[in-house]
């Protein structure tokens, strides 16, 4: 090949997470591995993909939700200010993590069974809502906040930061991370949880 030949230019990742090919046509169902490499799921490889570069867009968790369909929803909420229990020091290493990274175990021991949302960080669109919902936890846990602290954090949530769920009725929505999402910097207030 000469060098006034051009190549083609190495794929990226849409703004929506998912893994686009060397090709450059993109997949839902293209997964990214550690590497990079890009596989689909359950089909025979045909050609050679080369490997895609994550960038920051790619899902922070994308390696373990690749075992699940539709993962994340497809339709996404809005982005603002988030909701989240957590430990009085803002920096404590659990909390951000999603319940099947942090691997909570019950009351009663069992340990939850991981579905896409447990990959997903659980955050309330206002404080009300968020202790409104751990006042219900705790009349059913209640060791909850031995294992999720006793504060709250306000984090600041922008386009590229990952992808949220449409927001219950009860104020809560998934997020689902970017890996280059920082969340202990993006926390706007931090206090003491009134219960």
């Amino acid at each position: 090949m000469s060098t006034s030949e051009s190549q083609p230019e190495p794929a990226s990742l849409p703004s929506n997470g998912i893994v686009a090919s060397a090709s450059g046509t993109s997949s839902n169902d293209a997964i990214a591995d550690a590497t990079g490499a890009t596989s689909t799921p359950g089909a025979t490889p045909t050609t050679y993909q080369a490997p895609v570069k994550l960038s920051v867009h790619a899902l922070k968790y994308h390696t373990q939700i690749a075992q699940f369909n539709d993962c994340p929803p497809k339709g996404t909420g809005g982005y603002g200010i988030g909701y989240r229990v957590c430990f009085a020091d803002p920096k404590h290493a659990k909390n951000f993590l999603p319940n099947a990274i942090a691997d909570l175990s019950r009351q009663d021991g069992r340990a939850p069974v991981p579905c896409c949302s447990s990959y997903a960080v659980s955050l309330y669109t206002t404080l009300p809502a968020l202790v409104k919902k751990t006042k219900a936890i705790l009349k059913t846990n209640p060791k909850f906040l031995l294992k999720k602290g006793d504060h709250y954090a306000e984090v600041k949530l922008e386009v590229g930061d990952g992808r949220s769920t449409v927001a219950t009725n009860d104020g809560h929505f998934d997020f689902f991370e970017y890996a280059g999402f920082n969340a202990v910097a993006r926390i706007n207030n931090h206090a003491k949880m009134v219960l």
